[in-house]
């Protein structure tokens, strides 16, 4: 379960990124 929430974390992350940019 851990790996399943940083990876969801994770993709969050370059969502966010890619919003920004």
């Amino acid at each position: 379960m851990m790996i399943y929430g940083k990876q969801l974390m994770r993709s969050f992350l370059l969502l966010y990124l890619a919003v920004e940019k």
